[in-house]
């Protein structure tokens, strides 16, 4: 059986929302029009409204050529429409007007990271560290573009950081947990992922990710809870669902994980997971034709050779 991928912490790794700088209070040096149009579109960018937002500053930037504030949530409306480049561009602008303007780096770490570019975005946390050493998000952030780059022990030392900077961080407990479920180590992994839960206890993901560490270790009547629990918080949670069948076949209640199988695929059509799990136990089940539907939709969702040959192989068998 395989198992749906890791939570991996949803949404770039837990990162927070992009930070807007806030609104500016109309006095000092900025001309009175370029606060306002910041103050302005601050508070649209807060509601979601980036493309307005974004005119706002621009216009700001415009009237004041040196707003370093400006740029940097210009930056914000900018990774929020998908337009990375630009933004990194805006937050240089920034560092460049105020270099020791430490949100700067830290968003430009985040829209560096959505490039791909990881030694980069590194650096910037590393510098917004630097600039304010009691910031435990850019720890968490360093901690989590370590993990991409495959230095685990240095990523958990950054997450341990954020967590001594901020002792109810429960995204760094769960981020520990992911770390140390890399490494194998699933006693410790399942205490991060409880930590996280006590102090977030509507954390759906690290429930989820404990469910997977308890069937590892064959726990199947806590995984199930675990899973469980994951759905309550989420309903829309396909891997959820997904990881629930195959914990219910471990029991052998094969009824229970057909219906969690087709509810995966129910909220994900090309759930490839729920899709392989539910043909092997309608096939097992001597439902072979109904079997085969399910194995014909998982190869034109499956994007791993090896699987890809299996289900051939699976199809190739007589009915």
């Amino acid at each position: 059986m395989r198992y749906a991928p890791l939570a991996f912490l949803r949404r770039r790794l837990l990162l927070p929302a992009l930070a807007l700088g806030g609104v500016l209070l109309l006095s000092g040096c900025a001309t009175f029009e370029a606060k306002k149009h910041f103050n302005r579109g601050s508070e649209l960018g807060d509601k979601g409204f980036y493309i307005e937002a974004e005119k706002e500053f621009r216009q700001a930037i415009k009237i004041k050529p040196n707003f370093a504030a400006a740029y940097n949530n210009l930056g914000v409306t900018l990774v929020e429409q998908g337009k990375a480049e630009e933004a990194i561009a805006a937050y240089r602008k920034t560092i460049e007007l105020k270099p020791g303007f430490t949100l700067a780096f830290f968003n430009l770490g985040i829209a560096l990271r959505k490039q791909g570019e990881t030694e980069e975005a590194i650096a910037a946390y590393r510098k917004a560290i630097e600039l304010k050493p009691d910031y435990p998000v850019a720890y968490l952030s360093l901690g989590a573009a370590l993990y991409y780059q495959g230095n685990t022990e240095e990523a958990i030392a950054a997450y341990r950081k954020a967590i001594e900077k901020k002792p109810d961080y429960a995204e760094a407990y769960y981020n520990i947990g992911t770390a140390l479920s890399k490494q194998g180590e699933t006693e410790e992994a399942i205490a991060a992922y409880r930590k996280a839960i006590e102090l977030k206890p509507d954390y759906a993901e690290a429930y989820y990710n404990l469910g997977n560490r308890l069937l590892e270790q064959v726990k199947t009547e806590e995984a199930i809870a675990a899973f469980r629990r994951a759905i309550e918080f989420k309903p829309y949670y396909p891997q959820a669902y997904t990881n629930l069948g195959s914990a219910l076949n471990y029991q052998g209640k094969g009824e229970e994980a057909i219906a969690a199988f087709r509810k995966a695929i129910e909220l994900k059509s090309d759930a490839v997971g729920a899709l392989e799990n539910l043909a092997i136990t309608l096939d097992e089940k001597g439902m072979r034709k109904e079997a085969r539907q399910y194995w014909e939709r998982a190869e034109k969702s499956e994007k791993s050779p090896e699987w890809i040959e299996r289900i051939k192989k699976r199809l190739a068998e007589p009915d």
